[in-house]
């Protein structure tokens, strides 16, 4: 490829991990069984690392990977992480990822997240809902000046097969909730849970995929699941980025302008009616609580859309650098 001679090499994207015990690769390196192998630490074991090692493999150099992981941290606390900047300065993690991934799934369920729904009296699912819902709408809050920087791109992992809770529904609510919110709000849901559950649920005594000494409460699996999680990662990110680059290659052939090829004849006494208004974009929808119905979400969140549109911000004003 020969580029021009004012061709500037673009910047490295910045991808973020955060998570518990699990992502960080607890008990990854306890159950290795290749003979001629080094000692393996445990986040260098773990999923991400691996996956950053994958990609950097394929296209080096494009990919700065990061990871925050603390054992016991569930998405509630990294919501408060985020709120308030805690990351830490001598990290050389990025106060602004370009991607950011939640992988607190297991975390989200731990037992102590049962014991304060319980003294919520909550369900453990409305509990976890509310409080990936509450780090959703932190993340992703739109801009209100260009002082603020761009919310990076969100993904959730999902990781979780048991047994914090042993009733198959209840293991698959993080599954549930993942699969709604991530509809509801236009984000990425990655279920590594859903790719192997087939092969768990099949025989439970399994440990290549899940966590080894079932029927035990065991909630960190070995080397193989870290290794499986790594390839269903990097696929789904790496089809998030062909899927995108294919819609920027698509030219006029692919789209049919009504403006130049004209609408179908309606019969003289009709009309289109019930249009939809334009799509929102620049406002979240209404916090999915227990009590919003169709009958008010379209007012919410139309009032949340004229809210920012009184502030008179335009995101597209800002330069590249903000």
């Amino acid at each position: 490829v020969v580029f021009p001679e004012d061709y500037e090499e673009p910047r490295k994207i910045h991808i973020l991990v955060m998570g518990g015990s699990v992502t960080m690769g607890v008990m990854c390196s306890n159950f290795n069984p290749v003979g001629k192998t080094t000692t393996v630490h445990l986040k260098h074991c773990a999923w991400p690392k691996r996956v950053y090692s994958f990609i950097d493999h394929f296209f080096p150099g494009v990919v700065e990977g990061h990871i925050l992981t603390v054992g016991g941290m569930n998405t509630k606390i990294g919501t408060e992480i985020w709120k308030y900047n805690m990351i830490p300065e001598n990290s050389n993690i990025p106060q602004q990822p370009d991607i950011l991934i939640n992988a607190y799934s297991t975390n989200d369920v731990h037992v102590n997240t049962m014991k304060d729904a319980m003294q919520r009296n909550l369900t453990l699912e409305d509990m976890v809902h509310d409080m990936q819902e509450e780090f959703i709408r932190t993340v992703i809050k739109p801009r209100s000046s260009c002082e603020e920087k761009e919310p990076p791109l969100l993904l959730f992992v999902d990781d979780y097969l048991g047994n914090e809770q042993r009733e198959i529904r209840k293991t698959m609510s993080v599954n549930s909730i993942g699969n709604r919110l991530s509809t509801y709000y236009g984000l990425g849901f990655i279920s590594y849970a859903d790719a192997v559950r087939d092969f768990v649920y099949g025989d439970t005594d399994e440990w290549w995929f899940s966590p080894i000494d079932w029927p035990k409460r065991q909630i960190h699996p070995g080397m193989g699941a870290h290794i499986s999680l790594m390839y269903v990662v990097a696929y789904n990110l790496l089809n998030m980025a062909t899927t995108y680059c294919d819609r920027l290659e698509a030219g006029p052939e692919h789209i049919y302008d009504s403006s130049v090829n004209g609408m179908p004849e309606l019969k003289s006494n009709k009309t289109l009616d019930g249009e939809p208004k334009p799509r929102i974009t620049n406002a979240l929808p209404p916090a999915m609580t227990t009590e919003l119905s169709l009958d008010d979400i379209s007012m919410k969140w139309r009032e949340a859309e004229n809210a920012l549109t009184a502030l008179a911000f335009n995101a597209s004003q800002c330069s590249n650098d903000t």
